[in-house]
C-alpha cells in the first residue's frame, strides 16, 4: 500500500511552534480560573451513585502572605459547586475529589505543580487523591494520510499506535462515574491552561458520550480556552472522530472548519 504524508516541512515548523508554546504556557501558567471549570457529565439518578466529571485548569492560587503558589482546594470546590449549579445540578456536601493532572512527559516546568498537588493529597487523604496521565496529542492529522483507505485503516486501529489511546482512555473516564465508592466522587481533570490536553480529552468525551459533533466539540474547546487549541491535540480528536465513525458507526464530519 502507498502512504503519503503531505506537508512535512510545514508540519515540522508547526510542531516546533507548538513545542515553544508548551514551554511558554508552563512558565506563565495561570491560577485557577472558575470560568474554565465545566461539568461534563454526572451519573444517572437510576444508577444509585452520585459522581461527577469536570474539566478545568491548574487548581492553584498564589498565597497573598507568602506570594507562593498553593493548592486551591476551597476555591476549586467553590468553582465546582458553581459549575454544577450552572448545569442545573448540585454537588453533595461531602465527596472525594479525584484530581487528575494531564501532563507531558518529564516536563520539569510542570514539576512544581505536580509536587504541590501530590503533597496536598498526601497531607489530606480524607479529601481525595491525585494522579497524572501523559497526554501528548498526535504528530499529524488524518488529512495527511493518503489514500483514504490507509487513513481509515489507521483510524480503525487507533488504539494500537496512538500514544494517548483515546479509544480506551475516554471510556476509562466514563468508568470513574460508575465506580461505586464509600462517598460520592468528583473527578476533576486538567492540565496547566485547561485548554489543550484538557480540550483533547474533554472534546473526545463529548463526542463519544454527549452527542457532540466534531465541529461542536472543537468550538466548545476553543471557547473555553479563548483561542484555538494546539493542533497536535486537535489532530488527536480528529483521529478519534474517524475511529468513532468507522468502528461504532457515528456519522460525524471529521474535517476541520478553518
Amino acid at each position: 500500500r502507498i502512504v503519503t504524508m503531505a506537508g512535512g516541512g510545514q508540519r515540522m515548523l508547526l510542531l516546533l511552534l507548538v513545542a515553544a508554546f508548551i514551554v511558554f504556557e508552563a512558565v506563565v501558567a495561570e491560577d485557577l480560573d472558575p470560568k474554565k471549570v465545566v461539568l461534563l457529565d454526572a451519573t444517572a439518578p437510576s444508577s444509585g451513585m452520585t459522581n461527577f466529571l469536570f474539566r478545568g485548569n491548574e487548581p492553584k492560587m498564589t498565597n497573598q502572605t507568602t506570594n507562593k503558589p498553593q493548592f486551591a482546594y476551597n476555591e476549586l470546590v467553590a468553582a465546582l459547586r458553581a459549575a454544577a449549579l450552572k448545569a442545573n445540578t448540585t454537588l453533595p456536601d461531602d465527596f472525594l475529589l479525584m484530581d487528575i493532572k494531564l501532563i507531558y512527559a518529564n516536563d520539569p516546568l510542570e514539576s512544581p505543580d505536580i509536587i504541590m498537588e501530590k503533597n496536598f493529597f498526601k497531607a489530606n487523604p480524607q479529601l481525595g487523591s491525585f494522579m497524572t496521565l501523559e497526554i501528548w496529542g498526535d504528530d499529524y492529522p488524518p488529512s495527511d494520510i493518503y489514500p483514504e483507505s490507509v487513513r481509515d485503516e489507521w483510524a480503525k486501529t487507533l488504539n494500537t499506535w496512538q500514544h494517548d489511546k483515546l479509544p480506551t482512555r475516554i471510556p476509562w473516564f466514563r468508568k470513574q462515574l460508575y465506580t461505586k465508592t464509600v462517598k460520592p466522587v468528583v473527578t476533576y481533570f486538567h492540565c496547566e491552561c485547561g485548554c489543550d490536553r484538557t480540550g483533547e480529552i474533554a472534546g473526545s468525551y463529548m463526542m463519544y458520550y454527549k452527542n457532540f459533533t466534531f465541529h461542536q466539540a472543537m468550538a466548545w474547546d476553543d471557547a473555553i480556552a479563548g483561542r484555538w487549541i494546539l493542533p497536535n491535540h486537535e489532530w488527536a480528536v480528529e483521529w478519534f472522530c474517524y475511529f468513532l465513525n468507522l468502528v461504532y458507526g457515528y456519522k460525524n464530519d471529521c474535517v476541520p472548519q478553518w
